[in-house]
């Protein structure tokens, strides 16, 4: 079962358009690395989520599309995303925290709080 099709995707107001090709390519990328980010296939799919998927696949597209998940590497630190309704900005931390998340699974971090509500690994704590 797919997490998300190309025409749910079209109904979230990510601010970002792609064709469906685009969006197949993306989609394959995203699903993969929150599967193994979550270390399980999810059976129950709500709004929410397919909320969060959509948000992955917008932001790799922002950051690259496909390439961004081939360049996923501790080299390369997440400083800021942005989409219409939200934005998100850190300082240069180095394999800490959410950017520890992107380097090893290529999660962004507002992905990565949408999906703690599935799973506590998601949950970032800094001490």
């Amino acid at each position: 079962m797919a997490y998300l099709t190309y025409q749910e995707f079209l109904t979230y107001n990510t601010g970002v358009t792609m064709t469906q090709d685009e969006f197949a390519v993306l989609y394959f990328y995203a699903e993969t690395s929150i599967d193994s980010y979550l270390g399980r296939h999810l059976w129950e799919i709500d709004d929410y989520f397919r909320k969060a998927v959509a948000m992955q696949v917008a932001l790799s597209k922002q950051n690259g599309g496909a390439a961004y998940y081939a360049d996923n590497s501790s080299t390369t630190q997440i400083t800021s995303e942005s989409v219409p309704d939200y934005s998100y900005s850190v300082g240069m931390k180095t394999n800490t925290g959410y950017n520890a998340v992107k380097d090893v699974y290529g999660i962004f971090p507002i992905v990565a709080t949408m999906l703690s509500k599935y799973y506590i690994k998601a949950v970032e704590v800094d001490l």
